[in-house]
């Protein structure tokens, strides 16, 4: 069908409303407050047409679910399912989309959780689960007298304190634990924060690596393996190396965790990327915002909030003009091209201004701009994952070689033709 039709809807301030609506246009709904706008939109259209799909879905997913009552209508036809944002919502993340806010993308997930085939982002190879006597000859190899220790995972990037989970481990005979990098008594208290994501592993083993060790080594390997399911981190000195018998590339000669739903998610530690922290974009200070006011000299044009009551940077930069012998009261614009060259890049004595801004940026935390700062502000997509907020093992698992970001960059339309989530003809 080319429209909605709508017959009898009453909820709310809908009086017996007959109503066509012709599909694949964009339609607004306008009235005085009171009409029954949101009735139709959100109590009527949308909420018959989220009731359909959840009855699509089999019975045991149903039984998941809170079911629906129909709304006050008699009959739609022509309805697909269909998505909704609420018009008060106050989500201020900027990592918020359409797609997270409508749970299409918790669905996109699960999607490549289950069928995706994960790729080495080190070596762009399809990679497979490795076998457990292949870690034990990686670990011999090790050179005799390493000492080392062996580490399960047991938490990976989760909230909370999980005190009866340690005092089991504890019960067992396990004495130390490693958290978030620090190794401690598994009976001392945890020093986290339990709001934010932690990671704990058991220490399982030291042992010094040795020509009559391989029965030791293996038995601790397999005590790993069973503890975390799979997972072994090994610490050779300053060196980390994991170990999964779920994944490893042999050209890479790494092992890789295992896909499951956090790995794909830009809110997560374990998904998004660890340079723009799932925000997709950085902020940067670029030569133009630096030297666009060409008629005030640099202590007097944009920055001149940072060169007062004599900082250490107005000193610094000053000297840097004594040296080569220029007026620093000089408009930007008669400034010799090689000597703002320098004072933008720097040279062998000079750090540069651009650099100084860059690390200035760096150490402001949570994306906080300084009101002297905001208006040089340039954001730009994530040098490191090019606005696709994933972590490059997220973004290099794929299905028909489409990423997760790269359907989600693609149009409804170009994204229907392809059909990449469907299986290719054998």
């Amino acid at each position: 069908m080319d429209k909605i039709v709508i017959k009898n809807a009453y909820s709310n301030n809908l009086r017996n409303l007959n109503l066509e609506i012709p599909r694949n246009k964009f339609i607004v709904i306008t009235g005085p407050s009171g009409s029954g706008k949101s009735s139709l939109a959100f109590d009527t259209i949308y909420k018959e047409g989220q009731r359909r799909f959840l009855e699509s879905l089999s019975s045991f997913g149903r039984s998941y679910l809170q079911s629906l009552e129909k709304p006050k209508v008699d009959s739609i036809e022509g309805l697909s399912p269909a998505i909704a944002i609420d018009q008060k919502s106050t989500n201020a993340n900027p990592r918020s989309t359409v797609g997270t806010i409508t749970d299409i993308y918790t669905y996109l997930r699960l999607l490549y959780t289950q069928i995706s085939i994960p790729h080495s982002p080190d070596s762009g190879l399809p990679i497979k689960p490795q076998d457990k006597s292949d870690i034990l000859k990686n670990i011999l190899k090790l050179k005799n007298g390493s000492k080392l220790v062996f580490l399960a995972p047991i938490l990976e990037n989760k909230k909370g304190e999980h005190r009866d989970l340690l005092t089991r481990y504890e019960s067992l005979g396990f004495t130390k634990i490693r958290v978030n990098g620090k190794v401690q008594y598994i009976d001392e208290p945890l020093k986290v924060d339990i709001k934010k994501f932690n990671n704990i592993d058991l220490v399982v083993d030291r042992i010094i690596l040795k020509k009559d060790s391989k029965e030791r080594i293996e038995s601790t390997l397999n005590s790993c393996l069973k503890i975390s399911k799979g997972s072994l981190i090994l610490l050779n000195g300053e060196e980390e190396t994991f170990f999964s018998q779920n994944y490893y590339c042999s050209k890479a000669k790494k092992s890789y965790p295992a896909l499951d739903e956090s790995l794909f998610s830009f809110n997560s530690p374990r998904g998004y990327c660890p340079e723009c922290k799932g925000l997709g974009r950085d902020r940067v200070i670029t030569e133009q915002s630096l030297t666009f006011d060409t008629e005030n000299s640099l202590f007097e044009g944009p920055l001149k909030e940072f060169f007062q009551k004599e900082t250490v940077l107005e000193k610094y930069v000053k000297k840097f003009f004594k040296d080569n012998k220029v007026n620093p009261e000089s408009p930007l614009g008669k400034l010799k091209k090689g000597f703002l060259k320098s004072l933008l890049y720097g040279d062998s004595e000079f750090n540069g201004l651009l650099s100084f801004f860059e690390n200035y940026i760096s150490f402001k935390h949570n994306n906080v701009v300084d009101n002297n700062l905001s208006h040089l502000i340039v954001f730009a997509d994530c040098s490191k994952c090019n606005g696709k907020k994933l972590n490059p093992y997220s973004l290099a698992a794929t299905i028909n070689n489409y990423s997760i970001s790269d359907l989600c960059d693609m149009e409804i339309e170009v994204f229907s033709k392809k059909r990449c989530c469907r299986p290719k003809a054998p």
